[in-house]
């Protein structure tokens, strides 16, 4: 009923309309007008907006693919950076030496090192890899070989997908960047387990440094693409006394045999105190995070915490040796 009503209404309005004197009408335009125009406005300003969203779309990618261009080159000269980093550290460690020893009174020959040092990249086998590699694949690929690296995948330590065929073998250091991760602690064809610093069995010379002046970025730039470590900060070194660098089992490292003559505070720096031709180059371990000197003891009680955490990357770097072919007659493999 209502319903009818309306439209009764409706008619009667349209016929008094179509009837009604041109001054009624032209009023009644105005009106209907003046009540819809800035709703027509919102339209026409909505279809504007719409019209530039693919222009709009287009700007976005292209500032992203700029973005990322940047921040390649950004990485890439971290790296050089880190590179120049690292040969500043050992050119500071050999003028230190010649001012102690001297210059030789006639000109040194350089010669061919016997032994090579390169570093082989390498990726690490996550949760998902380890699980695919669980299922038994590796013992079919390669019988006796395959059942090693088959019950390497099995220990608790973390793995990386190179062995004994590319040279890889226990005891050879693992790195990211220039920050230590670990060493070879099995190696299989395929799979090799990294034991980490703070595993509780790991052991290795560490010595102290300390930064002055202006600080350089020396960081981890082996992360997979995730995103890297934390940069650690310092600029070049002043090294003080050697330890012991032990793992604690619990996320930090111990540095021992420090002597309670020595300078020691939060905040130093840890590096490897092992220095030979063939790699002469100091590499990061981590941070002094707590100091203590007991009473009446002769060493220094000190926690580290590592610059990197192995958990946090997907590849690491692995430091071969090998005997220089221009030296041994051996074809390089």
């Amino acid at each position: 009923m209502k319903l009818h009503l309306a439209t009764l209404v409706c008619c009667g309005v349209a016929v008094a309309t179509w009837w009604a004197p041109p001054r009624v009408t032209e009023g009644l335009r105005a009106a209907v007008r003046d009540a819809v125009s800035p709703g027509a406005r919102a339209v026409q300003r909505l279809k504007h907006k719409a019209a530039a969203i693919p222009l709009l779309w287009s700007q976005a990618v292209g500032q992203t693919e700029q973005l990322r261009r940047i921040q390649a080159e950004r990485d890439r000269w971290r790296i050089q950076a880190q590179r120049l980093a690292a040969q500043v550290a050992v050119l500071h460690e050999r003028a230190g030496r010649l001012r102690r020893t001297g210059v030789a009174p006639i000109e040194t020959r350089p010669s061919e090192p016997l032994i090579l040092a390169d570093l082989v990249e390498a990726r690490i086998l996550g949760p998902g890899t380890t699980r695919f590699l669980q299922q038994g694949v590796l013992i079919g690929a390669g019988r006796s070989a395959g059942s090693v690296d088959q019950a390497l995948v099995l220990e608790p330590q973390p793995a990386i997908d190179l062995g004994t065929d590319s040279r890889v073998a226990p005891g050879l250091p693992v790195y990211a960047g220039r920050c230590v991760v670990g060493r070879i602690e099995k190696a299989g064809r395929w799979v090799s387990v990294v034991q980490p610093i703070t595993d509780k069995g790991y052991r290795g010379y560490a010595q102290l440094a300390r930064s002055t002046g202006p600080r350089i970025t020396w960081a981890s730039a082996s992360s997979g693409g995730q995103p890297s470590p934390a940069p650690e900060d310092f600029a070049p070194l002043v090294f003080g006394a050697r330890g012991i660098l032990e793992g604690t089992g619990r996320g930090l490292c111990r540095l021992t045999l420090i002597g309670r003559t020595e300078p020691v505070q939060v905040g130093d720096l840890v590096f490897t105190a092992e220095r030979d031709g063939a790699f002469p180059y100091p590499m990061f371990y981590g941070t002094v995070v707590k100091a203590d000197l007991p009473a009446g003891q002769p060493h220094w009680e000190i926690l580290v915490q590592p610059a990197v955490t192995i958990g946090d990357l997907t590849t690491v770097s692995v430091l071969r040796k090998r005997l220089n072919p221009a030296r041994s007659g051996l074809q390089a493999k």
